[in-house]
């Protein structure tokens, strides 16, 4: 299955190697100090920590598929806790939550291209794979609404930011996992990955200057 991936996202995502590199300057470079601003403490650490434990859990699911179908019943539950990180995200702030949007929906989209190609080759027609595929962006809409419905208090948008960052954190590796698993133009992925980061440091000064972003 690995191979198959890799040989599926070399098809689908040219510039990956991009992408990841602007998530994981945002991750270091705005996501993790954002969360850590106040500094640490033990409770921040559990949540983070629970972040990170939450995807692995999920995505540990995600790989030991059986079928198309069951590939999109966990993808449907994967969305409705990436819509709670963008939520959680966005009430620490607008900056932050676009921040997350990007990094989330990067590995989301992954996600998605794995789960059509399952569904075409259970013998799914192209659009019934595609509207199937679709429709867990109503999941992310869901997990995302659900918070913002919450009064939630200063000391709940710190804790959420730190649960966000923890569960962007193990995207971010599984997304440097699946680009070096194999001796593929390493040499220019790393080259990729530098432009990447350099354009995303350009986009956060960018959105940082932006008055009402803050």
């Amino acid at each position: 299955m690995q191979a198959t991936t890799s040989i599926q996202l070399r098809q689908y995502l040219v510039p990956l190697p991009f992408l990841i590199g602007m998530v994981l300057c945002n991750l270091l470079s705005h996501i993790l100090p954002e969360t850590l601003e106040h500094g640490f403490s033990l409770t921040i650490t559990a949540i983070f920590l629970a972040g990170l434990a939450l995807q692995h859990f999920l995505h540990s699911f995600l790989s030991h598929r059986t079928s198309g179908n069951q590939f999109l019943w966990f993808l449907h539950i994967h969305n409705l806790t990436d819509g709670f990180v963008i939520g959680l995200a966005f009430l620490s702030g607008p900056t932050l939550g676009l921040s997350t949007v990007f990094a989330v929906l990067l590995h989301d989209i992954i996600h998605k291209i794995i789960g059509f190609s399952f569904l075409r080759e259970q013998g799914d027609q192209l659009m019934q794979a595609l509207t199937k595929i679709a429709s867990t962006f109503i999941s992310i809409f869901l997990g995302a609404i659900l918070v913002f419905s919450w009064q939630a208090s200063d000391q709940v948008h710190e804790l959420g930011s730190a649960f966000a960052a923890g569960s962007l954190s193990y995207i971010v590796y599984l997304l440097l996992k699946r680009l070096f698993g194999d001796k593929y133009d390493r040499a220019l992925k790393v080259i990729y990955l530098i432009l990447g980061a350099s354009l995303m440091l350009l986009l956060i000064n960018l959105l940082e200057s932006l008055p009402g972003l803050h």
